[in-house]
Protein backbone atom coordinates (compact mmCIF):
# COMPACT_ATOMS: atom_id res chain seq x y z
CA UNK A 1 0.00 0.00 0.00
CA UNK A 2 2.91 2.29 0.91
CA UNK A 3 4.31 2.00 -2.52
CA UNK A 4 1.54 2.55 -4.53
CA UNK A 5 0.93 6.08 -2.22
CA UNK A 6 4.30 7.39 -2.77
CA UNK A 7 4.45 5.78 -6.72
CA UNK A 8 0.62 8.18 -6.74
CA UNK A 9 2.40 11.39 -5.53
CA UNK A 10 5.42 11.14 -7.56
CA UNK A 11 2.82 10.74 -10.52
CA UNK A 12 0.86 13.58 -9.34
CA UNK A 13 4.28 15.62 -8.57
CA UNK A 14 5.45 14.78 -12.70
CA UNK A 15 1.66 16.06 -13.92
CA UNK A 16 2.07 19.06 -12.12
CA UNK A 17 5.22 19.74 -12.71
CA UNK A 18 4.53 19.40 -16.76
CA UNK A 19 1.64 21.50 -15.98
CA UNK A 20 3.48 24.27 -15.06
CA UNK A 21 6.23 24.14 -17.32
CA UNK A 22 3.72 24.36 -20.12
CA UNK A 23 1.72 27.37 -18.72
CA UNK A 24 5.34 28.60 -18.37
CA UNK A 25 6.29 27.77 -21.78
CA UNK A 26 2.60 29.41 -22.97
CA UNK A 27 3.33 32.52 -21.10
CA UNK A 28 6.90 32.94 -22.34
CA UNK A 29 5.80 32.36 -26.21
CA UNK A 30 2.74 35.02 -24.99
CA UNK A 31 5.41 37.60 -24.09
CA UNK A 32 7.87 37.15 -26.86
CA UNK A 33 4.43 37.08 -29.48
CA UNK A 34 3.62 40.39 -27.70
CA UNK A 35 7.02 42.18 -27.48
CA UNK A 36 6.90 41.05 -31.72
CA UNK A 37 4.16 42.78 -32.55
CA UNK A 38 4.66 45.97 -30.15
CA UNK A 39 8.55 46.21 -31.36
CA UNK A 40 7.90 49.41 -33.48
CA UNK A 41 5.70 51.01 -31.00
CA UNK A 42 8.53 50.20 -28.24
CA UNK A 43 11.37 51.59 -30.68
CA UNK A 44 9.26 54.83 -31.13
CA UNK A 45 8.81 54.86 -27.89
CA UNK A 46 12.63 54.58 -27.08
CA UNK A 47 13.44 57.21 -30.20
CA UNK A 48 10.73 59.69 -28.81
CA UNK A 49 11.76 59.09 -24.85
CA UNK A 50 15.74 60.17 -26.35
CA UNK A 51 14.72 63.03 -28.73
CA UNK A 52 12.93 64.21 -25.64
CA UNK A 53 16.03 64.17 -23.32
CA UNK A 54 18.03 65.59 -25.52
CA UNK A 55 15.78 68.83 -26.43
CA UNK A 56 15.47 69.21 -22.41
CA UNK A 57 19.12 68.73 -21.32
CA UNK A 58 20.12 70.76 -24.79
CA UNK A 59 17.06 74.28 -23.65
CA UNK A 60 18.77 73.78 -20.29
CA UNK A 61 22.56 73.98 -20.75
CA UNK A 62 21.95 76.34 -23.87
CA UNK A 63 19.94 78.72 -21.94
CA UNK A 64 22.56 78.96 -18.79
CA UNK A 65 25.50 79.26 -21.33
CA UNK A 66 23.92 81.70 -23.95
CA UNK A 67 20.77 83.45 -21.62
CA UNK A 68 17.38 84.14 -23.63
CA UNK A 69 14.79 81.60 -24.36
CA UNK A 70 13.87 81.54 -28.03
CA UNK A 71 17.57 80.91 -29.47
CA UNK A 72 18.10 77.57 -26.89
CA UNK A 73 14.47 76.25 -27.62
CA UNK A 74 15.27 76.62 -31.32
CA UNK A 75 18.47 75.51 -31.31
CA UNK A 76 17.39 72.51 -28.90
CA UNK A 77 14.30 71.67 -31.11
CA UNK A 78 15.83 71.29 -33.85
CA UNK A 79 18.59 69.36 -32.80
CA UNK A 80 16.09 67.14 -30.90
CA UNK A 81 13.77 66.55 -34.08
CA UNK A 82 17.17 66.04 -36.09
CA UNK A 83 17.95 63.21 -33.69
CA UNK A 84 14.35 61.99 -34.34
CA UNK A 85 14.05 61.91 -37.49
CA UNK A 86 17.22 59.80 -38.08
CA UNK A 87 16.08 57.09 -35.34
CA UNK A 88 12.56 56.86 -36.66
CA UNK A 89 14.00 56.66 -40.51
CA UNK A 90 15.17 53.04 -38.93
CA UNK A 91 12.14 52.82 -36.75
CA UNK A 92 9.62 52.95 -39.32
CA UNK A 93 11.77 51.30 -41.77
CA UNK A 94 11.77 54.43 -44.16
CA UNK A 95 10.28 54.28 -47.58
CA UNK A 96 11.68 57.13 -50.19
CA UNK A 97 14.24 58.96 -50.40
CA UNK A 98 16.12 61.12 -47.31
CA UNK A 99 14.81 64.78 -48.75
CA UNK A 100 11.54 63.58 -49.69
CA UNK A 101 10.85 61.98 -45.92
CA UNK A 102 12.23 64.91 -44.04
CA UNK A 103 10.02 67.17 -45.82
CA UNK A 104 7.36 65.27 -44.36
CA UNK A 105 8.69 65.13 -41.57
CA UNK A 106 9.12 68.73 -41.33
CA UNK A 107 5.51 69.28 -42.21
CA UNK A 108 4.16 66.74 -39.74
CA UNK A 109 6.58 68.12 -36.83
CA UNK A 110 5.19 71.87 -37.36
CA UNK A 111 1.60 70.34 -37.75
CA UNK A 112 1.95 68.68 -34.44
CA UNK A 113 3.23 71.49 -32.75
CA UNK A 114 0.67 74.01 -33.87
CA UNK A 115 -1.99 70.99 -32.70
CA UNK A 116 0.27 70.94 -29.36
CA UNK A 117 0.29 74.27 -29.02
CA UNK A 118 -3.20 75.40 -29.39
CA UNK A 119 -4.11 72.63 -26.90
CA UNK A 120 -2.03 74.33 -24.41
CA UNK A 121 -3.59 77.54 -25.26
CA UNK A 122 -6.59 76.22 -24.37
CA UNK A 123 -5.94 73.91 -21.37
CA UNK A 124 -4.33 76.60 -20.17
CA UNK A 125 -6.84 79.10 -20.91
CA UNK A 126 -9.34 76.91 -18.90
CA UNK A 127 -7.44 77.29 -16.04
CA UNK A 128 -4.75 74.03 -15.73
CA UNK A 129 -1.19 74.92 -14.94
CA UNK A 130 1.15 75.26 -17.79
CA UNK A 131 3.36 72.40 -17.11
CA UNK A 132 -0.11 70.21 -16.95
CA UNK A 133 -1.03 71.41 -19.57
CA UNK A 134 1.61 70.52 -21.80
CA UNK A 135 2.25 67.05 -20.66
CA UNK A 136 -1.29 66.60 -21.31
CA UNK A 137 -1.11 68.00 -24.62
CA UNK A 138 1.97 66.59 -25.64
CA UNK A 139 0.76 63.28 -24.48
CA UNK A 140 -2.88 62.49 -26.15
CA UNK A 141 -0.90 63.52 -29.67
CA UNK A 142 1.25 60.91 -29.27
CA UNK A 143 -0.76 58.57 -31.04
CA UNK A 144 -1.23 61.10 -33.78
CA UNK A 145 2.42 61.56 -34.24
CA UNK A 146 2.91 57.68 -34.14
CA UNK A 147 0.57 57.42 -36.91
CA UNK A 148 1.51 60.22 -38.94
CA UNK A 149 5.62 59.20 -39.07
CA UNK A 150 4.13 55.49 -39.72
CA UNK A 151 2.29 56.38 -42.32
CA UNK A 152 2.82 59.90 -43.99
CA UNK A 153 6.58 60.45 -43.31
CA UNK A 154 7.91 57.00 -43.51
CA UNK A 155 5.07 54.23 -44.87
CA UNK A 156 3.37 54.83 -48.76
CA UNK A 157 -0.47 55.11 -49.31
CA UNK A 158 -0.49 51.71 -49.92
CA UNK A 159 0.86 51.13 -46.37
CA UNK A 160 -2.18 53.58 -44.73
CA UNK A 161 -4.75 51.63 -47.01
CA UNK A 162 -3.82 48.41 -45.84
CA UNK A 163 -3.77 49.17 -42.43
CA UNK A 164 -7.16 50.43 -42.27
CA UNK A 165 -8.43 47.77 -44.09
CA UNK A 166 -7.48 45.45 -41.32
CA UNK A 167 -8.46 47.74 -38.64
CA UNK A 168 -12.05 47.85 -40.26
CA UNK A 169 -11.75 43.56 -40.56
CA UNK A 170 -10.47 43.88 -37.00
CA UNK A 171 -13.69 45.98 -35.81
CA UNK A 172 -15.78 43.72 -37.73
CA UNK A 173 -14.62 40.53 -36.29
CA UNK A 174 -14.90 42.39 -32.94
CA UNK A 175 -18.44 43.65 -33.37
CA UNK A 176 -19.79 40.01 -34.94
CA UNK A 177 -17.96 38.67 -31.26
CA UNK A 178 -20.13 41.39 -29.46
CA UNK A 179 -23.25 39.93 -31.61
CA UNK A 180 -23.37 36.88 -30.84
CA UNK A 181 -22.06 37.10 -26.87
CA UNK A 182 -25.35 39.57 -26.35
CA UNK A 183 -27.69 37.43 -28.64
CA UNK A 184 -26.14 34.54 -26.16
CA UNK A 185 -27.14 36.53 -23.72
CA UNK A 186 -30.64 37.64 -24.51
CA UNK A 187 -31.30 33.93 -25.02
CA UNK A 188 -30.05 33.40 -21.65
CA UNK A 189 -32.40 35.77 -20.07
CA UNK A 190 -35.59 34.84 -22.03
CA UNK A 191 -34.84 31.54 -21.28
CA UNK A 192 -34.87 32.55 -17.57
CA UNK A 193 -38.00 34.70 -17.75
CA UNK A 194 -39.46 31.23 -19.46
CA UNK A 195 -38.92 29.54 -16.64
CA UNK A 196 -39.81 31.88 -14.01
CA UNK A 197 -43.18 32.63 -15.61
CA UNK A 198 -43.66 28.60 -15.53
Amino acid sequence: MGKVSVMNTNAALQTQGQTATAFASALSAKLVDTIRTNARVLRYLASSLSSTALDYTMLLILNATIGGVFLPVALARVSSCSLNFALNRKVFNARGGIVATAIRYAIMAASVMTMSYLMIQALVSAGMALWMASLAANTSLFIVNYLGQNFFVFGTLADLRASISEAVAGLQQAATRATGILSSMLARIAGRDLVLAA
